[in-house]
């Protein structure tokens, strides 16, 4: 209550003051023993009614100032009951309730698509079973057509017929049964034909697998063109005339008459079995300190030859025995198959050997580098080299000086042979080089030096490899029962080989 703030005491005290004054007799003895630590002595009140004004005044103040503050109380217990709904308690109320709307939504929503994923799992099936029904009406037209053309060509049976495409006798049965089914039953598939349409299915699929393996063998695409393989070779025999010339331009030749004592026997004998023997009297009877354009000729040929010996393998590098077996049956098998067929089968085991020999690749490079170096040694022994590169002449002082090109031209040769190998299913892809025995067709060669003399006498090498190319084909007769096999042979690149009538020109100039 708003009284209970009001301060007696001062009441008290101005009660007293007031009898003291008009009663003589009034002590304040009693006051002074209850309260030990005041003692209040009574003054005269001048004027005691301006007293009971001031103390009326400051009642007044205080009943306001209590009014003030339980107002003030009770403002602050409205704010509190307000403050209490942002309570954590009061936030943790609202996110669950949040969480539960959310989740009554997803759960919603998954029904929802539940329900959809159904319908289309339904309409899928339906579609599957009309494309099925489908592909079984256009299955049995197909049979009745064939049927109709054996009918037309000669009187075909139909058992006849269907033995001729299934690859045994269940399968033609199978075939037989899927004749007999109505059309209708295809339209509408039931619960009697779900049986003949799994034979179906699982006889086309068998005839697919069929197919595409017979389409294995029966490719004619080519990863290289003709003109890819021919400027091929022809960067190649770029790469021997800067190595035979380089070579040439080092090595220093003595001046030795005719008559001059005899070279190493082995070098010479290895040299005329590669080169001839009338281009190895030529290297050892002329003098090429003043003009090594022989010698250079001879490397080229010598590394042609090379080449040459290395492309007639079935695989370049692979053991000889086995290689002339791979020989042997891929000719029988060019001879007597189809030339994708063929091609095919030449591309399959070529590409598993080197499956089987990973290491294959790298050791032919290495091989015919190391070949190339021994053949071209012998050459410039014949030709009576007495220094290379202003120091001795040996065979380590070549290999060091040359290696790096030589190996570069092998692995042009290993990259080409697979290429035409592996890649190529249309045709059989050959490089030419002249053996030095045969004679000199304009037709199937070119003289390196015809515009500066006549071309005649014998021939001496090859200069340039050449290119041919080799298909066979089978010509049928409209009733399938005679085929005439050829040969379509044609020279893509001629070789450049050396005649005899070099010599004139050289003693000429």
């Amino acid at each position: 209550m708003p009284v209970s703030n009001l301060n007696l005491k001062d009441l008290y005290e101005t009660t007293i003051e007031f009898f003291a004054l008009r009663s003589p007799s009034f002590t304040l003895r009693g006051l002074q023993q209850e309260n030990d630590t005041e003692q209040s002595i009574a003054t005269p009140v001048k004027n005691p009614v301006a007293k009971l004004q001031r103390d009326c005044a400051n009642l007044r103040e205080r009943l306001d100032q209590a009014e003030r503050r339980n107002t003030r109380a009770c403002a602050c217990h409205l704010d509190t009951s307000t403050t209490d709904n942002n309570s954590p308690c009061s936030l943790m109320r609202r996110d669950l309730d949040y969480t539960k709307n959310e989740l009554a939504k997803s759960r919603a929503e998954v029904f929802k698509l539940d329900e959809r994923s159904r319908l289309l799992e339904k309409t899928l099936r339906e579609t599957q079973d009309l494309v099925r029904a489908r592909d079984a009406e256009i299955e049995k037209l197909k049979i009745a057509l064939e049927e109709e053309r054996c009918r037309s060509d000669g009187g075909r049976s139909n058992k006849h017929h269907q033995r001729t495409l299934s690859m045994d006798d269940w399968r033609g049965e199978q075939n037989r049964r899927l004749t007999d089914i109505p059309r209708n039953e295809f339209a509408t598939p039931g619960r009697h034909s779900w049986a003949d349409l799994r034979a179906l299915n699982a006889f086309e699929e068998e005839r697919a697998a069929q197919a595409r393996s017979f389409e294995i063998f029966l490719t004619k695409t080519d990863s290289w063109s003709g003109a890819q393989v021919i400027q091929a070779v022809n960067d190649l025999n770029g790469e021997i005339l800067q190595f035979a010339a380089s070579v040439t331009d080092l090595c220093t030749f003595g001046k030795r008459p005719r008559t001059s004592p005899s070279r190493p026997t082995q070098a010479i004998q290895d040299t005329a079995e590669r080169l001839g023997h009338q281009l190895t009297r030529i290297l050892m009877a002329r003098d090429h300190s003043q003009d090594s354009i022989l010698v250079q000729m001879a490397l080229q040929g010598c590394i042609a030859t090379c080449i040459k010996r290395a492309w007639s393998s079935f695989c370049i590098g692979f053991q000889p025995k086995l290689d002339v077996i791979l020989s042997q049956v891929y000719v029988d098998m060019y001879k007597s198959e189809p030339q994708p067929t063929s091609s095919k089968w030449r591309s399959l085991a070529h590409r598993h050997i080197h499956t089987l020999h990973p290491t294959l690749a790298e050791f032919i490079i290495n091989d015919l580098a190391e070949t190339v170096l021994r053949w071209c040694l012998d050459v410039l022994v014949v030709a009576g080299c007495i220094a290379f590169d202003s120091s001795a002449f040996t065979r380590e002082s070549l290999r060091s000086r040359f290696r790096e090109q030589v190996v570069r031209i092998t692995r042009s040769i290993v990259k080409l042979e697979r290429v035409s190998r592996e890649e190529i299913m249309s045709t059989n892809f050959d490089v030419i080089a002249v053996d030095p025995n045969d004679s000199f067709d304009p037709d199937l060669m070119t003289d390196a030096f015809h515009e500066y003399t006549t071309s005649h006498g014998s021939l001496l090498c090859t200069m340039e490899l050449g290119l041919k190319c080799t298909t066979r084909k089978s010509l049928g007769s409209p009733n399938g029962e005679k085929q005439e096999i050829t040969y379509e042979r044609r020279i893509l690149l001629l070789p450049r080989v050396v005649l005899e009538s070099v010599l004139e020109a050289l003693d000429t100039r």
